[in-house]
């Protein structure tokens, strides 16, 4: 069973994310990643991966935290906030709703892959830490 968050069905498919579909997709840009990184020495490449799982594991409880259970006062802030995550605690064994969708995960991961330090580090392919 799933809650209905658009009357309009196109957007509603858009908020599903079966994990048939997720692990390939996810998978794929995770093997990508690694095989553009493999020219980084051993030791570098053990520290990105550790800083970035910090970071996203930092970002993704400080997000959770602190964004989707924002207390809005207006009803278009509370509307946004259900959709976005508050569906999930209406039905939290929801198959089709326990991962964000790649409509919102795409883009966001772009941009993340946009910003400069990771840029630089991908254009270079090295990366140096001065003490």
């Amino acid at each position: 069973m799933t809650v209905r968050l658009f009357k309009n069905a196109y957007l509603e498919r858009m908020t599903y994310m079966p994990i048939y579909l997720f692990l390939p997709v996810w998978l794929a840009a995770i093997v990508v990643v690694f095989i553009y990184s493999l020219p980084q020495p051993f030791f570098h490449g053990l520290f990105l991966y550790v800083s970035g799982y910090l970071t996203w594991t930092l970002t993704e409880y400080l997000g959770h935290r602190f964004f989707f259970h924002f207390n809005f006062s207006s009803e278009s802030g509370r509307k946004l906030i259900y959709v976005i995550h508050g569906n999930h605690h209406e039905l939290p064994k929801d198959k089709l709703r326990n991962m964000m969708p790649l409509s919102i995960t795409i883009p966001l991961a772009i941009l993340i892959w946009l910003l400069p330090m990771p840029q630089a580090v991908v254009r270079e392919r090295r990366f140096s830490v001065d003490f």
